[in-house]
């Protein structure tokens, strides 16, 4: 039955003049975010009074699926030696928060998505207001943050 109204429903779109619908309708499950993060917003936040890395920086991108409740990423480091833990936190721009996503560091800096799982009600604060997130990098010389960016709305 699912296969059949799948069918027609893909077949009245064609009909219609719409032809990428099943990436239309799969991309209303998936959201899109970036990260830019660095040492310079480190010191903004009042539990990281020793500031971050002046050389280092973060890139990442995020794709949520909110049926899966997966978050994949992908996350590039420079000048960050020494990297012991990432963490996607509650908080907006100079604000602390708890980390409520942790990140495979050992995954950082490879080609392509690593996937992992996470809460729906977790995921869904972060795709309704991803600004009050920031994406946040610990190393063994900035133990309380070395690089840190607010989470946006990619398209």
């Amino acid at each position: 039955m699912k296969k059949l109204v799948t069918a027609a429903l893909l077949s009245g779109l064609m009909v219609a003049g719409v032809t990428n619908a099943p990436a239309a309708m799969v991309s209303k499950n998936i959201v899109k975010l970036s990260v830019s993060a660095t040492g310079a917003n480190v010191s903004m936040a009042s539990n990281m009074k020793v500031g971050g890395s002046k050389v280092g920086s973060a890139t990442g991108t995020f794709q949520i699926d909110t049926k899966k409740n997966t978050l994949c990423y992908n996350v590039k480091t420079v000048g960050l030696a020494n990297v012991l833990e990432a963490h996607i936190h509650v908080g907006a721009a100079g604000a602390d928060g708890a980390d409520i996503v942790p990140f495979n560091v050992a995954k950082f800096n490879k080609a392509g998505l690593t996937c992992i799982k996470s809460t729906a009600k977790i995921l869904g604060g972060i795709t309704m207001d991803p600004a009050n997130y920031y994406f946040n990098v610990h190393t063994k010389a900035y133990a309380d943050g070395a690089v840190r960016g607010q989470l946006a709305l990619t398209k």
